[in-house]
C-alpha cells in the first residue's frame, strides 16, 4: 500500500510537471499564430493522443473487453475528447456562454440515452457514462486546463480560469456521446442489415474465454447449468426466442439482474465467474461495434 501511494504520488507529480507547462506553451504558441485551422487541428490530435495514453481508459477498456472491443472503445473515447476540445476552443475564440453549450449537448446526450433505453439497450449506459470519467485522469486534466489558460491568455479573455474549467466540462461530454453514438450505430446496423440473415439464432456460452456451449435456439429449451473452476454455479434459461440468467452464486448478482436478452446487442456477463452468454445469428447477426 505504501509503494502504491508513493508510485501514484510520483506519477501525478511527473504528469503535473510535464503536462501543465506543455499545455500552456502549446495553447499560447498556437494562439499567437492567428491561424484557427492550425490551432484546431493540433489541439484535436493532441487531445486524442493524450486521451489514448490515459491509464484510466486503458483499465476501462480491459475491464469491458468481454462486452466491447477495447481498441474501438479507446479510439472512440479519444475522438470524443478531441472533438469536444475543438468545441471548447471555439467557445473561447468566439466568447460564447458555457452554460448554453453544456445545456445543448447534455440534452442531446440524454436524448441518445433515452433512445437506447427505449430500444432495450440500457445495459450500455453505464459504460457510456463511465467513459466520461477519462477526462478526470492524471494526464488529461493538467493538459486540458493548461491548454485553456494558454489560449485564453493570448486571446485577451480575462476569464482564463473559467475557460480552462470549461474545457474540462465540455471534454467530459465527448466520450459519453461517442460511446452512445457507437451503441446507436451498432443497433441500427443490426436492425437494417441483419434482416437478410436466414441463419437460425444460436445461444453461445463462454467460460473463461473458451466456448462452453453452442446451441441452436430452436433445438434447446430450459436450463443450461454451468460450473466453473473457481466454484461458480450459473443456470442459463433458454426459452423460445429469449435467454436469461436464472440463477448464479456470484456475490453481485449483476448477471441475474440484467434480465432477458432477445438478440446479440448486449450479452449477459458474469464477471466473477468469467461467464458470457450471447445470442448469435438470426435477425441480429451484424455487430459493428461490440464483437
Amino acid at each position: 500500500a505504501v509503494l502504491l501511494v508513493l508510485g501514484i504520488g510520483l506519477f501525478n507529480l511527473g504528469a503535473d510537471l510535464a503536462m501543465t507547462p506543455m499545455g500552456t506553451h502549446v495553447g499560447s504558441g498556437l494562439s499567437r499564430q492567428k491561424k484557427l485551422g492550425l490551432l484546431l487541428s493540433v489541439c484535436f490530435v493532441l487531445g486524442m493522443l493524450i486521451t489514448i495514453a490515459e491509464p484510466d481508459l486503458q483499465v476501462l477498456a480491459t475491464q469491458v473487453s468481454a462486452v466491447m472491443n477495447g481498441t474501438v472503445l479507446i479510439y472512440a473515447v479519444g475522438a470524443g475528447v478531441g472533438a469536444f476540445l475543438l468545441v471548447a476552443i471555439l467557445r473561447i475564440v468566439f466568447k460564447k456562454t458555457l452554460g448554453n453549450i453544456l445545456m445543448l449537448f447534455y440534452m442531446l446526450l440524454f436524448a441518445l440515452a433515452l433512445m437506447l433505453v427505449v430500444n432495450g439497450h440500457a445495459p450500455l449506459l453505464p459504460l457510456s457514462f463511465d467513459s466520461g470519467g477519462v477526462t478526470t485522469g492524471p494526464i488529461t486534466v493538467p493538459f486540458i486546463m493548461a491548454l485553456g489558460v494558454g489560449i485564453s491568455s493570448v486571446l485577451g479573455d480575462r476569464r482564463s480560469k473559467e475557460n480552462s474549467f470549461g474545457l474540462v466540462a465540455l471534454c467530459s461530454v465527448g466520450p459519453i456521446l461517442a460511446v452512445l453514438v457507437l451503441a446507436v450505430v451498432a443497433s441500427g446496423a443490426w436492425i437494417f442489415l441483419g434482416k437478410s440473415g436466414a441463419e437460425n439464432p444460436r445461444v453461445v456460452i463462454e467460460v473463461d474465454g473458451e466456448i462452453f456451449a453452442d446451441y441452436d435456439m430452436d433445438e434447446v429449451k430450459g436450463i443450461i447449468p454451468i460450473s466453473t473452476e473457481n466454484g461458480g454455479e450459473n443456470r442459463v434459461w433458454v426459452q423460445e426466442d429469449l435467454v436469461f440468467m436464472d440463477s448464479a452464486n456470484c456475490p453481485d448478482q449483476t448477471c441475474v439482474k440484467q434480465g432477458v436478452i432477445k438478440d446479440g446487442t448486449v450479452p449477459i456477463v458474469c464477471l466473477p465467474h468469467k461467464v458470457i452468454v450471447r445470442i448469435e445469428g438470426g435477425a441480429s447477426q451484424v455487430d459493428t461495434a461490440t464483437q
